[in-house]
C-alpha cells in the first residue's frame, strides 16, 4: 500500500513540475516584432544571453529581397563571426535583436528593406536592380548564436590558438623539405625580423611607393603545397595606402618592392590572413607569393599620366 502511495505521489509531483516547465516555456515567445522587423525562433538554445561587453559568435546566411544569397558564413573556414555590442541604428536592427537571444538559438530575422535604406541611404546589395524590387520587401537572416563569451574568454581563446598555431607554422616551414631548403641555399634569401622569407630575383629602381601613388603589379599566390589560390591574369593596379594590404605586403612595399622588382616571399600566417582566414582562405596558413612591380606612378604625376592615356 505504501509503495502505491509513493508511486502516486511521485507521478503527481512530476506532472506538476512538467506543467510548470511547459507554462514557463510557453511564456517565452517563439515569434515577435521589433518595429517592422520580424523574429522567429526555430530552436531554443540552452546557453546564456549576452550581457554588455560580451562577444557573440554568429553563423548566418543573409539573403537579399530577391532571394539572392549575399553572405554564407557556414562556408568559411572560420565560420563563427564576432559580434560586439553596439547601439542599434534603428528599431528592429540586428544589433537590437541579438541581445534578446542566447547561445544555441537558431532564428530567422526579416529586416525591412525600407528601414535599411532609410539608415544607409540606399538599398544594400541592390547591384543596379530597380528600387521596385526592394521597396516594401525584406532582407532575411538565417542566424545561429554559436557561443557567447566574455571579452577575457574570447581574447584568451584567440591568443592560445595563435600561440599554438605559430608553433605549428614554424614547424611546417622548417619541415617543408626541398621547397624551403632551396630558398635557404639561395644567397639572395633574406629572413626578415617579421618572420617573412624573401628573395629578390630582379632588383628594381626608383623610389618605394608612398601613400597616394598608383602601383601596378603582377603576382601569383600559392600554398606551401604548390597549389595556387590566386594568380593575376594581367597586371593589377591600385592606389597604395587607400586600402589596407595584408601585413606581409605592407612590409614588402616599405622595404624592397620598387618599380621593376621581381621577388618571392614566404609569409607566415600572422603576415597573411591570420587566425580568421579570408573569403574561403583557411586560417593559420603560410602563403607564398611571386611578385613583379610593373610600375609605380607617383601621386603628383597621375593627372599627367591619365591625360597621356
Amino acid at each position: 500500500m505504501q509503495t502505491l502511495v509513493n508511486r502516486v505521489f511521485w507521478a503527481v509531483t512530476l506532472s506538476v513540475l512538467l506543467a510548470i516547465g511547459c507554462k514557463e516555456k510557453s511564456q517565452e515567445p517563439s515569434e515577435w516584432m521589433m518595429g517592422s522587423t520580424r523574429v522567429k525562433i526555430h530552436k531554443r538554445g540552452t546557453g546564456r544571453k549576452p550581457t554588455m561587453n560580451d562577444v557573440v559568435l554568429l553563423k548566418y546566411y543573409f539573403y537579399a529581397p530577391d532571394s539572392e544569397l549575399v553572405v554564407n558564413t557556414y562556408q568559411a573556414w572560420d565560420s563563427a563571426v564576432e559580434h560586439r555590442y553596439s547601439l542599434p541604428p534603428y528599431l528592429g536592427a540586428i544589433e537590437q535583436i541579438i541581445p534578446e537571444l542566447r547561445a544555441g538559438d537558431s532564428v530567422s530575422v526579416w529586416l525591412a528593406a525600407d528601414s535599411l535604406k532609410k539608415y544607409q541611404g540606399d538599398y544594400p546589395h541592390r547591384n543596379g536592380k530597380p528600387d521596385s524590387m526592394f521597396a516594401g520587401k525584406y532582407y532575411h537572416y538565417a542566424l545561429k548564436i554559436a557561443a557567447v563569451k566574455t571579452e577575457i574568454e574570447r581574447q584568451t581563446e584567440i591568443l592560445t590558438k595563435i600561440e599554438q598555431e605559430k608553433v605549428r607554422q614554424d614547424s611546417l616551414i622548417r619541415k617543408s623539405g626541398v621547397f624551403i631548403a632551396t630558398w635557404a641555399r639561395d644567397p639572395r634569401t633574406v629572413k626578415d625580423p617579421s618572420g617573412m622569407y624573401y628573395a629578390i630575383d630582379e632588383p628594381g629602381s626608383g623610389d618605394l611607393a608612398a601613400p597616394g601613388d598608383s602601383v601596378v603589379i603582377g603576382y601569383a599566390g600559392s600554398f606551401l603545397s604548390g597549389d595556387f589560390f590566386d594568380v593575376s591574369d594581367q597586371p593589377q593596379g591600385f592606389i597604395y595606402g587607400k586600402k589596407p594590404l595584408i601585413p606581409g605586403w605592407e612590409i614588402a612595399f616599405r622595404k624592397f618592392l620598387r618599380k621593376g622588382t621581381q621577388a618571392r616571399m614566404i609569409l607566415p600566417s600572422h603576415l597573411g590572413f591570420g587566425h580568421k582566414g579570408h573569403q574561403g582562405m583557411p586560417p593559420f596558413v603560410v602563403l607564398v607569393f611571386r611578385m613583379q612591380v610593373v610600375d609605380i606612378i607617383k601621386a603628383k604625376d597621375l593627372p599627367k599620366y591619365r591625360k597621356s592615356k
